[in-house]
């Protein structure tokens, strides 16, 4: 299986290729009024809106940074059974593709309830590096703030 390799907040994470539908450079957002600090707004993608994630943010407590590799990588999220849509994740050093080893996956050696969107963990080609779940990026109160009328 492949995976995209990024960075958050200095520690690496991946995306299965499966769930991306494209990468783009960071654009304008707008911003939506009352929302978490780690969604700083949405943007026109292809005539819908898209919900962008600072996913260092999430994760850490720490802004993206600006870098030449930022990138927002566009990813199918489902907030509902039978139902697709698309979010960004906004993620500093979006570089690398990487086919690890079968054997390579690990369960983390600690699993906090409030990360249930961090997965397994990977070791490969001297990098440890674990797996972000798209569909548990967001808890039930967002998911149907950001999808209320298509829910």
């Amino acid at each position: 299986m492949l995976f995209l390799q990024f960075q958050a907040a200095d520690n690496n994470f991946g995306i299965s290729v499966d769930d991306i539908v494209e990468i783009i450079p960071p654009v304008n957002l707008k911003s939506i009024a009352r929302a978490p600090a780690y969604v700083p707004g949405q943007f026109n993608y292809r005539g819908k809106l898209v919900p962008v994630i600072d996913i260092s943010l999430l994760i850490s407590g720490s802004r993206v940074k600006n870098l030449l590799s930022t990138r927002i990588i566009l990813v199918k999220y489902q907030p509902a059974e039978n139902r697709e849509e698309t979010i960004g994740l906004m993620c500093e050093q979006v570089m690398d593709i990487v086919e690890p080893e079968a054997e390579a996956f690990e369960t983390p050696g600690y699993v906090a309830e409030q990360t249930p969107y961090l997965g397994k963990v990977i070791y490969h080609k001297n990098k440890i590096f674990q797996l972000v779940k798209t569909d548990d990026l967001l808890n039930e109160d967002l998911k149907k703030r950001l999808f209320s009328e298509k829910i």
